[in-house]
């Protein structure tokens, strides 16, 4: 589905018995509707239980107000497909810091940031995280802590004011990056190892014999992406990290005829926010600047 994006986030929804098309009702089933359109926002079993957008939007922000890290701070609030999924951007423009040892010397400033992700057809899990927004590029710099991402199946045992407020005092990771990324834009890394490392963690296929395959067109993207990002930051594994992060940032493009490249962007960015999540936990990306 084309995205279709609202600001209206404080719909209640709606619960009503699922049907086959002849009338028969299915048991253990209902269905979740939007209470204005009647629009389908999810089919589920009856163990599933909605969360309100209002009432964790409302929960973060009283997280935040109650945290006292900051008072200066924008939120962004985004509706997809028609009541289906959220997203809320929290940007936090006091609490920011620089990378200053890249090659060129760039004035490379990020600044905290939150971000929470549901969704009432359970293709978003609800998701909270802390990480970065690199102003240069308006990266978002996906973080590889575990504490500082939580993601919960819907459920009643789903404790939004818990998370919000963890995810909130997770500050300090992103100060302690100021260092890492620092360190990152001083390790030299050679275009092998960059492919190498892509082959091994973002263009695999599967396949259903012993015959290792790459998507080769993804594969020549993202060396593209690196190039690019190493005129400005050197061959160094700060480039690669924001070649990562750009990646998965943005998707919203077009081809030479304005055809949007992905359907769904905003779905494309998850997917591969995930993916650049476990390629930074990985043992090789550990062993990048080992080599």
């Amino acid at each position: 589905m084309l995205d279709t994006i609202t600001p209206d986030h404080s719909f209640q929804v709606e619960e009503r018995k699922a049907y086959l098309d002849d009338g028969t009702e299915i048991p253990d089933m209902k269905v979740l509707t939007h209470p204005v359109t009647n629009q389908i926002l999810g089919r589920h079993s009856n163990s599933y239980t909605p969360i309100n957008y209002d009432q964790i939007v409302d929960n973060l922000m009283s997280a935040i107000k109650t945290s006292d890290i900051t008072s200066d701070y924008n939120e962004k609030i985004t509706v997809y497909e028609g009541g289906r999924k959220l997203k809320v951007d929290v940007l936090f423009p006091d609490l920011q810091f620089e990378v200053t040892n890249s090659p060129t010397q760039l004035r490379d400033v990020s600044q905290f940031r939150i971000q929470m992700f549901s969704s009432h057809d359970a293709a978003w899990k609800y998701c909270i995280s802390a990480d970065g927004l690199r102003l240069v590029c308006l990266n978002g710099m996906t973080f590889p802590d575990p504490l500082a991402r939580i993601s919960l199946k819907h459920t009643s045992r789903v404790n939004v004011d818990a998370t919000a407020n963890h995810i909130v005092n997770q500050l300090d990771t992103f100060k302690d990056k100021e260092s890492i990324w620092n360190t990152y834009a001083n390790q030299y890394i050679s275009d092998d190892y960059v492919e190498q490392f892509f082959k091994s963690k973002l263009v695999k296929k599967k396949t259903h014999s012993s015959i290792k395959k790459n998507n080769e067109r993804q594969l020549e993207n993202l060396m593209s992406l690196y190039h690019d990002h190493t005129q400005d930051l050197g061959n160094t594994k700060w480039a690669l990290y924001n070649c990562l992060t750009s990646w998965s940032t943005h998707t919203d493009f077009t081809d030479n005829t304005g055809r949007r490249m992905s359907r769904s962007p905003h779905n494309t960015s998850v997917e591969r926010t995930n993916l650049v999540k476990s390629a930074l936990q990985s043992k090789e990306w550990e062993e990048l600047c080992l080599q």
